[in-house]
């Protein structure tokens, strides 16, 4: 679980320089996302930006504190990017 529980909800536990994602329910079903282009090495040749998260993003954008999130039906939300700039970036 990359969720992190602030006192204060907002999005967060992004990773970065990520090459591939693997999630799956509890039935098995999932998915395999992988970044880039492949290369002669079996690699993918760009990282990605990604985060997950039991909460939806307008949950977190509407709740003031922790106790106000809730879970639903153990859905996970998945953001990939194929670039990303944090806080104060450019």
């Amino acid at each position: 679980d990359i969720h992190v529980p602030y006192i204060y909800p907002s999005e967060n536990g992004g990773r970065s320089d990520v090459f591939w994602l693997a999630a799956q329910n509890e039935d098995g079903k999932g998915l395999i996302i992988q970044a880039g282009d492949i290369t002669e090495d079996s690699c993918p040749s760009e990282p990605m930006q990604m985060s997950a998260s039991p909460f939806r993003v307008e949950q977190l954008d509407s709740a003031t504190h922790t106790s106000d999130l809730q879970l639903e039906n153990g859905t996970v939300e998945i953001h990939v990017d194929a670039s990303h700039c944090g806080v104060g970036g450019t």
